[in-house]
């Protein structure tokens, strides 16, 4: 179990601090922001005590990581925490775990993974087995493709702590990398087992059968987490996610409204209305509500700057305005749609320039951004790329589309959708501009055909299964 350092003579700031880490033992929005409260509280009793400062912190990003506040815009918040729990005493774990998450984050096209893993092995030697630092430490080396490494840290840290919820949590994400379902499943429901009440163990339960394509299942369960974390307008976005999976507008539209209700404000609430719009083929809607939403500062788990980003650029390529769509991707990243742009391995480059193929093809002509596509599938066509079975399988699939192979496009979105399905409702491959040179291809058609078969038949399973969720306000 974690060792706990606390250096405060005032045991009021003391009570406070122990009740805010008992919040953070949980999760959800009211949870967290019941923990700020408290630790907000013990800085304010003694100011001088460092794990307060860092609990503080802690409670930040948690809010931050769950998607109610920007990460951009906490990160000096919880610099300055972290900076003075520091000054306090170098040496407090985790300190130096928050501090991983700000080298992490401060760059978001570069997250400075090498500092990351420095910061947080540091923690460990100064705490073995800690929780948030083998956890956090499991996540960045998935990122750099070192997924038997996080297992091993993952190892180590569930012998010492075996009833930990988030290392099981982990375990269960880096077993899902690399494809070991079954073990990955077992991590997952122990978690909910030990924490049944814990919206991020049910909901990562959630996301497991989503991406297995057990759409059924996951509804039920995201249900749960809908009850379980109602300020959380995140919550209902999962529900419309399953059901626009499954083809059913009507309720897909409910849970939108949902998450309007919750926060009409929140990312969440424009990425639905703009996702339902382009669904339902009114683009013109889906366009403006994406442009506004470019305007905002965007962060959180629903990627929904890349899908406002991909709405905007389709819809102005259809309309013929290219310079419209080649804007939208150089304030992506600058330089993406320039002929000579080199995609760097270290940085997070690749998928703006995937994302930038069809506006140079529109802008060039084809085949220099069919040269451009044939190269970058030669650069990650091999297996020892750090990018995750399901990211590679997703890359082949979108280049042999947009280099009009049919059959080799299909066999790899197979395999991705396999995989993991989440965050790719069907209609989506049919509307991306990368996949127009195969969309009228038997090929496919028929590989469209089948997910909405496979679709059709979650949602006859839902409906006989007595555990459908009841709509909101019903």
């Amino acid at each position: 179990a974690t060792v706990v350092r606390v250096a405060t003579g005032n045991m009021d700031a003391y009570n406070a601090y122990l009740k805010g880490t008992q919040m953070l033992a949980g999760s959800g929005v009211e949870t967290y922001r019941t923990a700020e409260a408290y630790f907000e509280e013990a800085v304010r009793l003694d100011p001088k005590f460092a794990a307060a400062h860092a609990g503080l912190a802690r409670a930040w990003v948690d809010l931050a990581n769950w998607g109610t506040l920007n990460q951009q815009e906490t990160l000096p918040k919880v610099r300055e925490q972290v900076d003075k729990a520091l000054a306090i005493d170098p040496d407090l774990p985790d300190a130096w775990v928050l501090l991983a998450w700000i080298r992490y984050n401060s760059d978001p096209k570069s997250p400075d993974r090498a500092g990351t893993e420095e910061a947080l092995r540091h923690a460990l030697s100064l705490e073995p087995g800690n929780v948030r630092a083998s956890e956090w430490l499991a996540f960045t080396l998935i990122r750099l493709g070192r997924q038997e490494e996080a297992v091993a840290i993952l190892e180590e840290a569930i012998e010492r702590d075996p009833l930990s919820v988030a290392l099981r949590l982990q375990m269960g994400n880096t077993l899902e990398s690399l494809t070991r379902f079954t073990q990955a499943e077992a991590n997952y429901r122990l978690a909910v087992d030990l924490a049944p009440l814990d919206p991020n163990a049910v909901g990562q339960l959630a996301t497991f059968n989503q991406n297995r394509g057990n759409l059924a299942e996951a509804t039920i369960l995201n249900g749960r987490v809908v009850e379980l974390d109602p300020l959380d307008p995140e919550a209902p976005a999962l529900m419309w996610e399953n059901y626009l999976h499954m083809g059913d507008e009507e309720r897909a539209e409910a849970w939108i409204g949902e998450t309007v209700r919750r926060d009409p404000d929140a990312e969440v609430s424009g990425l639905g209305r703009a996702v339902l719009s382009y669904y339902r083929g009114e683009d013109a809607a889906a366009y403006e509500i994406a442009r506004e939403k470019l305007t905002q500062p965007l962060d959180n788990r629903f990627l929904s700057e890349v899908v406002f980003r991909i709405i905007v650029r389709d819809v102005a390529l259809a309309g013929g305005d290219v310079a419209e769509a080649e804007a939208v991707m150089e304030a992506w990243w600058p330089g993406v749609t320039d002929e000579q742009f080199v995609v760097d391995p270290s940085l997070d480059s690749l998928y703006p320039r995937l994302g930038a193929l069809p506006v140079i093809a529109a802008r060039d002509g084809r085949e220099p951004a069919m040269k451009i596509a044939r190269d970058l599938l030669a650069q990650y066509k091999e297996e020892s790329t750090r990018l995750s079975v399901t990211a590679h399988a997703n890359l082949l699939g979108y280049l042999h589309g947009f280099l009009g192979d049919a059959e080799s496009s299909v066999r790899h979105l197979r395999e991705r959708e396999r995989v993991s399905m989440r965050d790719n409702p069907w209609f989506w491959y049919k509307r991306d501009s990368l996949m127009a040179p195969v969309a009228d291809t038997p090929a496919f058609k028929m590989f469209m055909t089948e997910l909405d078969g496979a679709a059709a038949e979650q949602l006859r399973i839902l409906r006989g299964s007595g555990k459908e969720p009841s709509l909101p306000n019903s």
